[in-house]
This record gives C-alpha cells, structure tokens and sequence, in this order.
C-alpha cells in the first residue's frame, strides 16, 4: 500500500507540488552551516533559470531579502548571482528587486560590492534609455572611492558604458545610443555637483583614455575612442542649442537652466581633457555669455575658453568681438566666484585680438574708481563698498593674467569722468601701493580682505611682492590675528605655490617634451620659484601654529591644505609637520 501511495503521488502533476518542495528548499536557508546555506542558494538559481518568475513568488521574495542579509558573504555573493541571472533573462522586471541590489553597494564585502556593480552594468548595457539608467551611473560613482578592486571595476564600467565603439567596425552608434550615454554622463556629472573633488575620477578617465601617446600618433584603439567622444560632444552641442531654443521661446524654468549648466559642464570636462573635441563649437560659446542669470552656463563656458583660443591660429574677429563685448561687461556684474574664470577667459581673447586698450581701459577704470573712493566721505563711501570689493579683487586678477608692465600694452586710457589716464611701465607697482593702503589696520576688515585677495592675486606674475609682504603676511598669520585676514593669508600662499609648480611643469614640458614632469625647469622658472619658496619658508612656523588655531576650523583647514603642498614640493621635513598634524584632529572651537 504505501508503495501504491507514493506511485499515485508521482504520477500528479510536478507543478502541483512545485510550491511545496520550494518551501522545503527554502526552509534550509535557516540551516546554521554557511555552505550548506550557499548551495540552497545556487540550487535555487538552478530553478530561476528554468523559471525566472518563481521570483515573483512572495515567499521566494522574503527569502531573497533574508539571504542578502546573511552573516556569510558567500550567501550574499551567491544570492546576487542568482538575481544577476535573472535581471540578466527579464532586465524589464528590473524595478522588482532594484531597491534590493543597490543597497548591497555598501556590503562590507568586496566581492559583494562586485558583483553588484556587474549587475548594474549588465543593466546599463541592455536598458541604457531607463528611467533609472542615471540612478544607476550616481549609484557606481558612489563607490569610485573603494578600494582599489571596486574602483578599477567602476572605472571600467564606465568606459565601456560610454565610451566604447559599435561592435563592429562598420556599424555606426545610433543617435539614439549616443543620446543615452550623453544623459548618462550629464546625470552623473549633476549628481557629482561642481566641486573637483567629486569629479576628478571623471577627469582622470577622459584625461587618461585622450592622453595623445609619446610618439604623437593616436593609436587606432584612440583614434576609435576620438570618434565617439566626438559624437558625445556633437550630441551635448546639440542638446544645448535646443534647451536655449525652448528658453528662448519662453518655456524656460529652474530645471532647464540647470540641465544647461550641466551639459556645459559636461562639456568642460572633455575640453580639459582634449580641447580640440570642442574646437569645432567654439563659434557659439559667446551666445551662452548672454545668460548672466546662470552661474553655472558662466562659469563652464568661461573655463573652455582659453584652451580653445590657445588652439586657434587666426581666431574669426567676430568670435573675438562677441568675446570681449559680453566677457568685459560680465566682469563688472557676476558674482566674486565667477571673477576668477571670467578674468582669464577676457585676457586670453586680448591675446588674441591684440586689443589691449581694452584691458589697459577696464584696468584704469577700476583704479580710478578706487582712487576716488578712497578719498570720499565715510557716510558717501559706504554705499559704494561693494564695487570697491569688487574693484580690488579685478585689480589683482587682471595684473596676474595680463602683464601690463610690457610695452605693448602701455596707452592712455579715459576715466569715466573723461580724464586721460596714462598707463605706462610699473603698472604693478602703482597697483601694489593702492592695493596695499587699503590692508592697514586703520580699515574695516572687510575692506582690507578683500586688498589682501587683489595682493595675493598680483603675487603669482610677481612673486617678488611676496617679499614686500613679509610684514604683511606676518601680521595676519599671528596668533590673535582677524580669522579672515588670516584664512586669506593661507589661502594666498597656497595659490602662490601651486601656480609655481604648475609653471615649472609647464616650462619643463616646453623645453622638453619628452622629458620627466621633475625635470628642472628654465634658469627664469628656477629663479622664480626660488624667490616663492623662500618667501613661504619665512612663514613656516606660523603656518604650522595655524593648524592649531582653536578659535575656527577654516584658518585650521586652509593651514592643513598649504601644510600638504609643501610636504608634496618637498618645502619642509615631515618632523616638522608631524607633531602638528598628529594634533590637528583633537583641536576643537571654544
């Protein structure tokens, strides 16, 4: 009889028992073994591939939710590869367990982390138009600061994300392939915000795969990844030309202001990388000066600019008009952070105009302004406080991207009142004195940091002031000294130095192009930052006492940041430093 029960149990349909026989296999989950727990896992994977919607089954789903969360990273791994396999057959039933997988990107394993990210690929690659394809890009750039398994892994991903060719050579992305990924790239780059930091791997990558190999031919392998970045660079242009059409027409908001932001800085990370991929667009780079009201079109448009006017032999004189016209108004309008890029962009295009009235007049304009100001009553000066901040700090930025001590740019210039000033050699010195009467302790200190920015500025063309400033610097950098004044003062030094050993990388590589980034540089360079580094060895022990200044954070920050660049240029023994530094930490405000 019991023989005769168990041929009849055999011969009812096997689907019939199918949920039966699942609850068993899932009742070994609980098993205390971690292998035996693995392989209840990938028994389990076995079924999936015969039947991807078992996973649909609500028992099975608790299951899976219990497994990621096992104490084994085998489990884990295992269960991931189970639901890799089916994302992989049925990427359309994604969104089911999408919230799950993600949150392993924090798993304490490696190799959970891994697997994740392959997933998330394999998902990018077949659904690169879903609508979370850039969740999914923020997701991996979340951890591009993994160890260096998960970082390599994420890096690669990318690559192949957006910057791999059709799969054969005849073959053509489709716009709408290329589309995707530039979507992609600018989520990522929104998500990233604008800080360096966040998006130097970004920069890395472009850099790296566009570096121009030392025998100066692009290998075929580069010149495939040239043409799909230039497709990618082509697509952003046009994206951008149809979001200033729809502004245009009326329809513009918060949101389309700041996807144009992003698409231009997008943009910028692929000028840095290889100006010429956006040397072809160039000619509509002024039209997005118009937008005065987007910081962030401003500031990406204004830091292409330079590279992409080095590069032109005969820049068109309309270019260069449109330049000049919308970049000399902007600088007298645009908030103090956008200053610094539009300055330099308004002297690279009078390099290439060789209109150097332009910049002698708007110079003299600024100057005059200010020695009027100086002279005015405090109830009448106090009004006009804010365009004399703004007066000093141009003051600095254009002495340091312009040399008008240089005959070439010697001229009279007209004040607003219609006086003729003249503007003749020593220029930087008449700058320095003015710049420098306004840094006394009988001014507000607020007038005076904004004197010692325009200062710090004019140091880097003329590291001789850094000299003329020792009692200066000193000053601001004493103990009981103003925390801003003091802050800017590190923060000037700090400039100083990385623009030191950006020129000597710049010389080194013009004098030899082959040779080593540490190759000695020029006797002009040498000499020049011979003078820098023993102005900042002058300072050094009041740098290093900085980084224990309780009283506030930032003056404790900027002093660690100048204290690491001169540990990195070899300015000062790590003895010095350490003492200093092991403290930094346990510094708090009272």
């Amino acid at each position: 009889m019991p023989a005769r029960r168990a041929c009849r149990s055999l011969s009812l349909p096997c689907h019939a028992q199918l949920e039966m026989m699942l609850s068993h296999l899932l009742y070994t989950l609980q098993d205390p073994s971690p292998s035996s727990r693995a392989k209840t896992v990938k028994m389990l994977a076995g079924i999936v591939r015969a039947d991807p919607d078992v996973l649909r089954l609500q028992n099975m789903t608790r299951a899976v939710q219990i497994a990621l969360q096992d104490s084994s990273i085998a489990v884990r791994e295992a269960t991931l590869d189970l639901l890799g396999q089916y994302i992989s057959s049925c990427p359309e039933y994604a969104d089911y367990y999408y919230d799950t997988i993600v949150k392993r990107l924090s798993d304490p394993g490696i190799s959970v982390r891994k697997r994740v990210i392959k997933i998330l690929r394999d998902l990018l690659a077949k659904l690169p138009t879903g609508a979370r394809a850039v969740d999914m890009c923020c997701r991996l750039v979340s951890r591009v600061t993994d160890e260096e398994e998960v970082h390599k892994l994420v890096i690669r991903t990318f690559q192949e994300l957006w910057f791999s060719p059709p799969a054969s050579e005849t073959d053509k992305l489709a716009r709408d392939d290329v589309a995707a990924r530039c979507e992609q790239m600018v989520g990522v780059v929104a998500a990233a915000g604008t800080t360096a930091q966040r998006n130097g791997w970004l920069q890395q990558l472009l850099s790296r795969l566009l570096e121009l190999p030392e025998a100066s031919k692009p290998s075929k392998e580069m010149a495939v990844v040239l043409k799909v970045c230039e497709r990618l660079v082509a697509q952003m242009m046009d994206t951008l030309l149809q979001l200033e059409e729809q502004r245009g027409s009326g329809k513009a908001d918060e949101k389309l202001e700041e996807r144009m932001g992003n698409t231009l800085h997008a943009l910028s990370l692929f000028c840095n990388a290889r100006p010429r991929l956006m040397l072809h667009h160039v000619g509509l780079l002024p039209h997005f000066l118009k937008n005065e009201s987007n910081n962030g079109v401003i500031q990406h448009t204004c830091q292409m600019l330079p590279p992409l006017l080095q590069l032109l032999e005969r820049p068109p004189s309309d270019l260069l008009n449109n330049l000049e016209t919308f970049l000399t108004a902007i600088i007298f309008r645009v908030p103090e952070d956008l200053i610094g890029v539009a300055i330099p962009a308004l002297c690279m295009a009078i390099h290439c105009s060789l209109n150097f009235q332009l910049l002698v007049e708007t110079l003299a304009r600024f100057f005059d302004f200010l020695l009027r100001w100086k002279q005015m009553d405090p109830n009448q000066a106090k009004p006009k406080a804010a365009a004399a901040k703004r007066a000093m700090l141009c003051l600095g930025m254009l002495c340091r991207h312009f040399d008008f001590d240089s005959p070439s740019a010697a001229s009279v210039a007209r004040s607003p009142d219609g006086s003729t000033l003249s503007v003749e050699g020593k220029v930087n010195e008449q700058v320095f004195q003015l710049l420098g009467a306004f840094v006394s302790s009988a001014n507000p200190p607020d007038i005076a940091l904004y004197a010692l920015k325009g200062i710090g500025q004019m140091c880097v063309r003329v590291p001789e002031l850094v000299e003329r400033c020792k009692n200066l610097i000193t000053r601001v950098l004493q103990p009981e000294a103003d925390l801003k004044l003091k802050r800017q003062a590190l923060s000037n030094l700090l400039i100083l130095l990385d623009d030191d050993g950006a020129r000597q990388r710049a010389a080194a590589k013009a004098s030899h192009p082959m040779a080593s980034p540490t190759k000695p540089a020029t006797p002009a360079v040498a000499e020049m930052s011979a003078k820098v580094n023993g102005a900042l060895q002058q300072h050094l022990p009041a740098i290093l006492a900085s980084m224990l200044d309780y009283r506030d954070p930032l003056v404790r920050h900027a002093a660690l940041s100048l204290t690491s660049a001169l540990l990195r240029e070899g300015l000062t023994h790590p003895m010095k430093a350490l003492p200093k530094v092991t403290i930094y930490p346990s510094i708090h405000v009272v």
